[in-house]
């Protein structure tokens, strides 16, 4: 969010300067990409529901019952993947905490402890 309102910031001010050229312009879509970026992050999730798992990355929600669910797999520094029972791979969203306890904590709901 600090990123955001800097970019914000600095077109702001090139704006009421008067400067018309390049840099207005990529300050402009720089602060642009930011507000969407800050949006996706705030927006990401993975929710453990009763009988199926919600994934919503990339202002899309994926859902993914618990029976259709074959493993899980995470370690430090890596996105946490489920792979399905058709041999499908997912990643979770980068954005999110990832690693052996997150992995641990889907694989615990996956067996309905």
């Amino acid at each position: 969010m600090v990123t955001v309102f800097l970019f914000l910031i600095c077109l702001y001010f090139l704006v009421s300067v008067g400067s018309g050229d390049w840099t207005t312009l990529t300050s402009a879509l720089f602060a642009i990409f930011a507000v969407l970026a800050a949006a996706e992050a705030m927006s990401c999730r993975v929710e453990l529901r009763s009988d199926h798992l919600l994934l919503v990355s990339n202002f899309k929600r994926r859902q993914f019952p618990r029976n259709a669910l074959a493993r899980v797999t995470g370690e430090k520094g890596v996105p946490v993947a489920l792979q399905t029972i058709t041999g499908e791979w997912v990643r979770f969203p980068s954005v999110l905490p990832g690693g052996p306890a997150v992995a641990g904590i889907v694989r615990s709901w996956m067996e309905g402890k």
